[in-house]
């Protein structure tokens, strides 16, 4: 995750946040104004939000942690209290579900 990276397009009003440089293989809608984007492995590697100036507006002053439990990426699976080795595997299970 060491290559993330964030870009604001101002003229479309999207916020894409990209966590890896690898290829999209796949995308996963999660609310209707965000996606998931995955590699061929179905790890996420981005997200874009579209409508971004409304999100990032009510969510500028949150906790990182706090806008990922709104977006429903905290809590949304049930896993061991040891997440470190298949949180990845959990989460894209989750995402290919939606």
């Amino acid at each position: 995750m060491n290559n993330a990276k964030m870009a604001y397009f101002e003229k479309e009003d999207i916020l894409h946040l990209t966590l890896s440089n690898e290829p999209e293989a796949g995308s996963v809608e999660i609310s209707p104004n965000i996606t998931a984007e995955l590699n061929e492995d179905g790890d996420l590697i981005g997200i874009e939000i579209i409508n971004a100036s409304v999100f990032i507006g009510d969510s500028i002053n949150k906790p990182p942690l706090q806008i990922f439990q709104e977006l429903g990426l905290v809590g949304c699976f049930q896993g061991d209290a040891d997440l470190s080795v298949n949180y990845k595997t959990k989460m894209a299970d989750y995402l290919r579900a939606k």
